[in-house]
């Protein structure tokens, strides 16, 4: 939301190049993000005593 604001409501002139790398940052922000939810979903799943790992 912070990047939409800065990109669309602001005096300063962005050419192409620069919308497109920050709209790839945000991309990537969101991205890490997702993972990050992931991951502690994930640990708090592995974190439960009554997780049984399939076996290998």
């Amino acid at each position: 939301m912070i990047h939409d604001l800065a990109l669309y409501h602001s005096d300063i002139p962005f050419d192409q190049a620069k919308k497109s790398a920050l709209f790839d940052l945000k991309v990537l922000w969101e991205g890490l993000e997702q993972m990050g939810r992931k991951l502690r979903d994930w640990r708090t799943v592995v974190d439960n005593p009554f997780f049984v790992a399939a076996p290998k």
